[in-house]
């Protein structure tokens, strides 16, 4: 839902008057797949043309850029905070720290201390948002 405020008849201490100002802003809670985890790289050698390192990779599929300060990306119940905001119909890279160099060609990229140990054999992969409700998760297995 797009919002809009005025604003207007503002001084400053010195007196100066603030140029009348409209801005447009909306509020939107992300509900149920709104985002979703596309790809998880947890192995990835060979690499076949993509960065040997572990990755998860998320999709934006609201009309609005969401901020997902305080949402979290859960692997078997681990969870690391997100911190990034991700535009309409964009992917999010989420990788170790200390892999963000490797993806510099991608859109979006958010790096998180200890996101290095995706296990091969499978787990479950959860986003979270700020109200620790589940947007969408995946169940995967070397089995598959």
């Amino acid at each position: 839902m797009n919002n809009e405020i005025s604003i207007k008849n503002i001084v400053d201490f010195s007196n100066n008057l603030i140029k009348e100002t409209n801005l447009v802003f909306y509020w939107y809670e992300a509900k149920l797949h709104d985002l979703l985890i596309t790809e998880i790289m947890s192995s990835p050698v060979p690499s076949i043309g993509l960065p040997g390192k572990e990755y998860i990779e998320i999709y934006n599929n609201c009309p609005y850029p969401l901020t997902l300060n305080n949402w979290e990306i859960c692997i078997n119940q681990n969870c690391k905070k997100l911190k990034t905001t991700l535009n309409s119909k964009s992917y999010l890279i989420v990788c170790d720290a200390v892999d963000t160099a490797y993806f510099t060609s991608y859109e979006a990229i958010a790096g998180i201390s200890g996101l290095n140990s995706l296990p091969n054999d499978g787990a479950v992969v959860e986003l979270k948002n700020q109200n620790h409700e589940t947007i969408h998760y995946i169940d995967y297995s070397d089995k598959m």
